[in-house]
Parts: structure tokens; sequence; C-alpha cells
């Protein structure tokens, strides 16, 4: 074996164990997820069950999730608005008593738009002039010469 397949071998097993490293750790956060402190969470004997359990483990009941019967959002106030990792804790503590059948830290969405790319945002503005076609040879002359007031320049039909 040569020293540059030597290289390309020890330079590729560098490269896959430091892609494991991030699976190995399980952090929530490599995947780029915003949790909040707020939960989703059925209860089906009812509101009053629901205050109940929201009270029990510190959360604020933030009342019925729209037109879903049972479903409730709480709050937690010691878990920050917007973190890049899960409450486990508080997720474990409602997830653990038997009148929860489910529960949800919310994430938040990511919106994309979905007719271009990032790039094809962040470029719009040098786009622009071009959108409508070029137009400057009906406004500019090439050839006009600045007034003498100052760096005006007349308009002259082509």
């Amino acid at each position: 074996m040569t020293r540059t397949e030597s290289l390309c071998v020890v330079a590729l097993l560098t490269a896959i164990v430091w892609s494991n490293v991030g699976a190995i750790e399980g952090s929530d956060s490599s995947r780029g997820a915003v949790y909040h402190n707020q939960f989703a969470v059925h209860i089906p004997d009812g509101a009053l069950t629901a205050n109940e359990i929201s009270a029990k483990y510190g959360f604020a009941n933030l009342g019925q999730i729209g037109a879903l019967e049972n479903y409730f959002l709480f709050e937690h106030p010691h878990v920050h608005k917007r973190s890049a990792d899960p409450a486990h804790e508080h997720h474990g503590n409602l997830h653990a008593d038997p009148k929860v059948h489910w529960v949800e830290q919310q994430v938040e969405k990511r919106r994309v738009k979905r007719d271009g790319s990032a790039e094809d945002v962040a470029g719009a503005h040098a786009r622009q002039p071009r959108q409508f076609g070029d137009f400057s040879r009906f406004f500019f002359s090439p050839t006009a010469a600045p007034s003498r007031r100052g760096s005006r320049v007349p308009f002259m039909r082509a």
C-alpha cells in the first residue's frame, strides 16, 4: 500500500468515527430542533383531572386545544421557552401518570418556501433588474456626455 492510499484510508476512518460520535452521544440538538416549554396532553377524564395533574407537576393548564376534546396545553414556568434540548424530566413525569394517555413537548416548526431554495431567495435582489427585461437602452445612451449642470445625463431616445 502506498503512502497516498494509506492516508486516504486514515482520512476515511477518521470521518466515519467522527460521524458516529454525534449518534453515540444521542444529542437531540444535532437535529436542529427547538423545543418549547409547552406540552400537549391527552387526558380522557376531562378538565378537572387536567387541572389536578397540571398542579401536581408544577404546570399551568392553558386550556383545551381548539376543538379537540380532552386535549390540553400545559406550560411549565421552569423550562426555557425555546431550548435546543427537550425537557425529559417533565415529559417523563406526565408520561408516567396513569391518567395521562399521551403527551408531547411542542417543537418549533421550520417553514420553507416550496418554490426555491434559500440561496434563490438571497439572490432575488440581484435578479430584480432583469425580471422584466433589459430596458436600459431606452433611458441611457452610452455616448451621452454629462451636461453642464453636473452629473445629470440628458434623456435621449435610441
